[in-house]
């Protein structure tokens, strides 16, 4: 019999939501009420890709989520002017309307600066809500680590206001590792940064690009020597490992660190980026890991792997 709902996947692409707005939306407001398959998996019908269409674009013109979650289709319709003719949806954009970065990294600076832990939280989960998982990595959280991470280094921003920032961020992210859903058959990525890598926000952007993906993630965070590395890919079965390397970009002990990691992986493709890491690319060249400078090329690394398996 033919399958006339759709995956999580499919609803996030079309509607430009996050996985994690859709189930928040699902169980907080009872916006939707997906329909479960054998393994227990969400499947959304017609009417509910519909709904999150009419929703998504109702909250980025300015509606509260709470307040219209629970309204009929034709009400929902009335708040978006632009789909009185029903939505169609091949006419919502690849990338859904954004704040410009320079205002949102300005109020996030502003909440940093007089540490304003709820600001900083309202921020970035109101973001989570209107944006896609790829558009708010890209167009927001990046920009704004980048900026963090800048102003950290030359002394203009307090080690506790990036680690504020860093937190909220950590937080967020981790969010969507834990209610990742993706399918039973999907590949696994082992996400981590190596030895002498303390910074994990960088790890954390892959691990949340791999599940946006489609990718089950194993993530083992900072500061993991060759050999534990290489261990925890036999043991999952891991279809590639993925290090970010943001800071120091000068640690002599890097070099051998990817060469333990060339003869342990044993054909593991090993995928390597992150802000610090242009500063080891002959040391990556010899152990014949995949250099990505961000994470776009990084999503094109990994449909690649998926396609044709490395």
């Amino acid at each position: 019999m033919l399958d006339l709902t759709y995956s999580m996947k499919f609803v996030a692409r079309q509607t430009g939501l996050t996985a994690h707005a859709i189930r928040a939306w699902e169980r907080r407001y009872g916006a939707i009420s997906p329909a479960r398959s054998k393994t227990n998996r969400r499947r959304y019908s017609e009417q509910d890709l519909q709904r999150l269409l009419l929703l998504a674009e109702a909250t980025r013109a300015g509606h509260g989520i709470g307040e219209i979650a629970r309204l009929p289709l034709e009400k929902l319709a009335g708040l978006v002017p632009s789909q009185e003719n029903g939505v169609d949806p091949a006419g919502i954009p690849g990338a859904p309307r954004l704040p410009e970065s320079g205002p949102f990294i300005e109020d996030v600076l502003a909440a940093a600066q007089s540490m304003d832990a709820a600001s900083l939280e309202r921020i970035f989960n109101k973001a989570a809500v209107a944006l896609s998982l790829p558009a708010l990595l890209d167009q927001l959280i990046v920009p704004v680590m980048d900026c963090v991470g800048d102003l950290w280094r030359s002394g203009k921003m307090r080690i506790a206001e990036e680690h504020l920032v860093s937190e909220i961020v950590r937080n967020l992210l981790g969010g969507f590792l834990r209610f990742a859903d993706a399918p039973d058959a999907a590949p696994t990525i082992l996400v981590a940064t190596p030895a002498g890598q303390l910074h994990e926000i960088g790890a954390l952007m892959a691990a949340a690009t791999a599940v946006s993906e489609g990718w089950n993630v194993t993530y083992l965070g900072p500061n993991l020597p060759a050999e534990e590395i290489a261990m925890a890919a036999e043991q999952t079965r891991a279809r590639a490992v993925a290090l970010s390397i943001v800071y120091p970009s000068d640690d002599p002990r890097m070099p051998a660190e990817m060469e333990k990691l060339r003869k342990y992986l044993r054909g593991f493709p090993l995928i390597v980026g992150g802000r610090g890491a242009a500063g080891y690319r002959a040391a990556l060249d010899a152990a014949q890991a995949l250099y990505v400078p961000g994470l776009p090329e990084f999503r094109n690394q990994l449909e690649r792997l998926r396609e044709f398996g490395g």
